[in-house]
């Protein structure tokens, strides 16, 4: 009996030490991929936002002929905006919260504008600010 007994505690502590060992790998794994799982949906979270802004923009589906110049911000929710129709026809428009307005053409050879676009000057602005950052002790 006291046999029987002590095969049948072998059997089970022996049980036990494999299924730790094979818990630890599941574990292991579980954990490899819920980290692989969640870099994949930051991924596509990443890749969904870009899509949607470039839509938002009109990127996707924009044609050559409107384009906004420059843009004055008044107030909260109310900006003036100079927009390029077609090649040369300037208008001033006058966008508030629930409202577009035309304020009115403006002659092309009149206005002095720039070659830089928008892109241009972010770049040009974040590279100053990297560089002063990199002079500076905070980046150290």
């Amino acid at each position: 009996m006291q046999s029987i007994f002590l095969s049948a505690q072998a059997g089970l502590s022996e049980q036990v030490k494999t299924s730790g060992s094979a818990s630890t790998f599941d574990n292991f794994f579980r954990f490899f991929f819920l980290l692989v799982l969640f870099f994949g949906i930051l991924a596509l979270t990443i890749l969904a936002t870009r899509w949607a802004a470039k839509y938002q923009r009109g990127t996707m589906l924009a044609g050559a002929n409107l384009k906004v110049v420059e843009t004055l911000r008044l107030a909260p929710e109310k900006f003036l905006c100079l927009v390029e129709v077609g090649k040369g026809e300037y208008y001033v428009i006058a966008i508030g919260k629930n409202e577009v307005n035309l304020v009115g053409k403006v002659d092309g050879e009149k206005l002095s504008l720039s070659e830089m676009n928008a892109a241009d000057l972010r770049e040009n602005a974040f590279g100053k600010i990297l560089a002063q950052f990199r002079k500076s002790d905070v980046g150290k």
